[in-house]
């Protein structure tokens, strides 16, 4: 046996020793020439998607406002040798993470000494390379040829969801959950065909860290569309599963440790707020013939690039003649019925109407992800039926290959050429970059402590988006190092401050009375200049926007963030503002608490995850209330004292007499615990599936 008989034989032993089907006669396009054309294709197709984002800019900016922020108080809180389950800088302080968030990535420890976009873009590469290894993998493993396996790599990195998650919005979580289901499906392989113990132990590890690491990082309304496919895959295996129930069990226990973070932290957060788990758009989605099979060569279309940028990436694409492929295999051949079986389950909520889908998905057109993951091997498979037929039928394969990449390459040039457009002015610099009014916010407040309130007059500009180009944007400032009550929040419940996920300004709260601001530690309100405020709220710096329009930045230097109240306070329920839209604390009249607080000088120290109050002891017991908001989790330092809510969204600490300092510490017992346990068990479970998988790699080398 020559050396690349060995090399060839050696290819098969891939997470858990997973060996290369066979089936039906010898896969053709094998060879040095197909695997050196093999090669092109798979690394054309990468690099071509790469080009949007890392040659051009992305054109969307929604997950800058949630899921990047919370990775990075993750990031911070690691390099810190702390956990980061707690950040003051949005609303009144909200807990961590958000329900979209990479904080339990394996790369979550370079953003604390990187820049935002470059570690962005490291993120999505990585993926992308994980994300077409697994379904090269895949592919060989099912016994699918050299030059079909480079197709569908091709035709995974360039279909709609890969269009959709990369080029057109940005939408990390849902990237990291598509990129990783090819390895989740490669483990279930190698535990289906594992024929060892240190085989299964292996694959049963693999597959583990794989899903858990998609439970974790990973949109969950992506993630959960996953489940039913993956389910009904392994229903013709049932016999393997039961037979290796251990081994399976054991791959559950990974996946739901490593993932358990998070659903730890969506369950106790739907208990205070059941709408953290709601979703508005449930609706069906029918296909569109022109989508599937014949973009980019729609008729209709009069100019082709606009055409494919206005009917979008949200469509179940992913090339016609693989579309054509996979219809043909299901109709004519179906021997891989578990390949089948999980696609058209994932095809049923695309096509017909009224079926039960959970809440959780954001829209149905989700389902388009795990049929893509089933059809692409199904496809590829097709392909090799087609040429083993005859060399004429070989020929039209290779015909079929060449159109297949001509529409999958032209399919994504509407939406890289949009991205190559925004080079010019990216939209992460609302977010990291010098704009007009960012900057200047920053340079006027950075150097003090306090947090910064919105007017209801800027909150309208923001919603309009009337200031984005000069950097004002929700949670924009969270880059900037400053902390903005007037935030957006995804996945936690701040349902005490106010309803929903997002706070906005309340005018009550700075025209008149300015016990909220005292209380809350807010130093800093940002105004029209048409707007009126308090008299005690003094003029420091005016600026235009790019627009024209004047804002001014007021300070109210007598803001504390802390202080002690009358022990009245705990019964006290304060009335809602006339006109008010909801109840809560941010929809009260605070001027009743003017005569309940005390002068008492506090100051006050924020950090993630802690806050410290400082002053005068006194000989008597008292009542200090923390403009933070309150939460079962969080913890004192002090002995003698004791934390309970105030007005039913702040928290309060009885501080013992001659105490002056209390330390308030957000430790929830079941968070600190599952997340201490997720983070051992990736290193853990990782370290096993190294070792492991080398000695197989090394024992299986010895035989040749």
């Amino acid at each position: 046996m020559n050396i690349r008989e060995r090399l060839d034989r050696l290819r098969v032993v891939t997470l858990g020793g997973m060996r290369r089907s066979t089936a039906h006669g010898s896969p053709p396009f094998e060879g040095q020439r197909w695997v050196a054309t093999a090669s092109f294709i798979c690394v054309a197709s990468v690099l071509w998607l790469a080009v949007g984002y890392l040659v051009g800019a992305q054109v969307d900016e929604e997950e800058y406002r949630h899921s990047i922020p919370s990775t990075l108080v993750a990031a911070r809180a690691l390099f810190r040798g702390e956990l980061g389950l707690w950040t003051s800088q949005f609303a009144l302080g909200v807990p961590q993470p958000f329900a979209q968030s990479l904080s339990m990535h394996p790369l979550v420890a370079l953003l604390a000494v990187m820049p935002v976009v470059p570690w962005v873009q490291l993120f999505y590469s990585v993926h992308l390379v994980l994300g077409a290894t697994g379904m090269w993998l895949v592919l060989r493993r099912v016994g699918v040829s050299t030059l079909a396996s480079a197709t569908g790599v091709a035709t995974f990195v360039l279909a709609a969801p890969a269009q959709n998650y990369v080029l057109r919005d940005f939408w990390p979580t849902a990237w990291s959950v598509y990129t990783l289901a090819p390895l989740v499906l490669l483990g279930i392989l190698a535990l289906l065909e594992a024929r060892t113990q240190p085989e299964r132990l292996t694959a049963s590890v693999g597959l583990g860290l794989a899903a858990g690491l998609v439970g974790s990082t990973g949109h969950q309304g992506v993630v959960v569309v996953f489940i039913p496919a993956f389910l009904v895959f392994m229903t013709p295996h049932v016999r393997k599963v039961v037979r290796d129930w251990r081994w399976w069990l054991l791959a559950a226990a990974i996946a739901t440790i490593v993932s358990a973070p998070v659903a730890v932290r969506l369950l106790e957060e739907a208990e205070l707020s059941p709408a953290v788990l709601s979703r508005a758009d449930r609706t069906s989605l029918s296909l569109d013939g022109r989508d599937v099979f014949l973009r980019p060569f729609d008729p209709s279309a009069g100019d082709w690039v606009q055409t494919i940028r206005d009917r979008g990436v949200r469509v179940p694409f992913f090339g016609g003649p693989a579309a054509v492929l996979f219809l043909v295999y299901i109709a004519a051949w179906r021997t891989r019925v578990d390949f089948v079986l999980a696609s058209l389950v994932s095809l049923l909520p695309l096509v017909v109407p009224g079926i039960p889908l959970s809440r959780y998905p954001s829209a149905a057109f989700i389902f388009r992800d795990p049929l893509i993951l089933f059809a692409v091997p199904i496809a590829m498979l097709g392909l090799d039926r087609m040429a083993r037929r005859s060399v004429p039928w070989r020929q039209v394969a290779v015909a079929t290959v060449a159109v297949q990449l001509f529409v999958l390459f032209t399919s994504a040039w509407p939406f890289i050429s949009m991205n190559l457009n925004q080079r010019g002015r990216p939209v992460s610099d609302v977010f990291v970059g010098e704009r007009l009014l960012s900057t200047w916010l920053r340079d006027n407040v950075a150097a003090s402590d306090g947090r910064v309130y919105y007017s209801a007059g800027v909150d309208e500009l923001l919603d309009a988006r009337e200031l984005a180009a000069d950097g004002l944007w929700r949670n924009s400032m969270f880059y900037r190092g400053l902390s903005v009550v007037n935030s957006r929040v995804k996945g936690v419940s701040i349902d005490s401050l106010q309803p929903g996920e997002l706070i906005t300004g309340q005018n009550e709260l700075i025209t008149g009375d300015l016990t909220f601001l005292d209380v809350a530690g807010v130093r800093w309100v940002l105004a029209r200049a048409d707007e009126a405020v308090s008299p005690a709220l003094l003029r420091r710096a005016e600026r235009p926007s790019s627009r024209g329009i004047e804002l001014v930045l007021y300070e109210y230097p007598s803001s504390r963030g802390a202080a002690f109240a009358d022990p009245s306070i705990r019964t006290r329920v304060l009335p809602r503002v006339q006109g008010c839209a909801h109840d809560g604390l941010l929809c009260r009249d605070f001027s009743q608490l003017s005569h309940v607080l005390t002068g008492d000088v506090t100051t006050v120290d924020r950090r993630d995850g802690l806050v410290s109050v400082s002053f005068t002891p006194a000989d008597a017991p008292r009542l200090l209330v923390v403009g933070e908001m309150y939460h079962t989790g969080w913890r004192l330092d002090e002995a003698g004292g004791r934390i309970e809510p105030i007005l039913g969204a702040l928290i309060g600490v009885s501080v013992p007499p001659g105490a002056g300092r209390v330390t308030l510490r957000f430790r929830p017992p079941s968070r600190v615990a599952v997340t201490i346990a997720s983070w051992f068990t990736v290193v853990l479970a990782g370290a096993v599936w190294v070792i492991r998988f080398t000695r197989i790699v090394e024992r299986r080398m010895s035989a040749f």
